[in-house]
């Protein structure tokens, strides 16, 4: 979740978000996620007609909302940088541990599957998949 600093001083709560509106992609786990939490009392600021995270990150940086909910990479792809905004976990206990994101093979393919894990903590390793993402402005963070 993205939010203006100016507008939403802090965002360890929802109730932080209060009076703000919220831009949120409707058919996302961020969207979901807001729709439900405390028993729906945050709907009436949710605007829920952005296409993507990336949409709602646009949305907060043209003043149009206090803050805006989507996936991590979307909103640093276009806020990072701008120390106007702040970046921070969903505030719902469900996603303060984030996502974890994986790969999969076939049961039988063991081989493949150690090899793609020995490159993939390769990469993390040396640090080269935290200049991958840096390159799209997104931050790599490990499991």
């Amino acid at each position: 979740m993205a939010r203006d600093v100016t507008r939403v001083p802090k965002g360890e709560t929802l109730a932080d978000f209060a009076g703000q509106k919220i831009a949120v992609p409707g058919q996302s786990l961020a969207g979901w996620l807001l729709i439900g939490a405390d028993g729906g009392a945050w709907r009436e600021q949710l605007i829920t007609t952005w296409k993507d995270g990336a949409a709602s990150a646009r949305a907060l940086q043209n003043g149009e909302v206090g803050a805006a909910a989507g996936q991590a990479s979307e909103m640093e792809s276009v806020l990072a940088g701008d120390a106007r905004f702040v970046i921070e976990p969903l505030p719902v206990p469900r996603m303060r541990d984030g996502w974890a994101i994986g790969c999969t093979v076939k049961r039988e393919s063991t081989d493949l599957a150690q090899a793609v894990q020995g490159a993939v903590n390769s990469l993390a390793a040396s640090g080269e998949l935290g200049r991958i993402f840096g390159k799209a402005k997104l931050t790599w963070r490990a499991p």
